[in-house]
């Protein structure tokens, strides 16, 4: 079945893909959050 294989191939993307945004977001806000510790610390001290 040419579909179900179409339907595995294409659960298997987006699964891949949210992988790869979860880890980009995640990223993100840690650099994030990291630069704005560094800025409240450099501000308080």
């Amino acid at each position: 079945m040419p579909y179900f294989h179409l339907m595995k191939n294409c659960m298997c993307f987006v699964f891949w893909v949210t992988r790869l945004w979860e880890q980009y977001i995640e990223t993100w806000l840690a650099k994030n959050t990291q630069s704005r510790l560094l800025g409240y610390l450099q501000k308080s001290g």
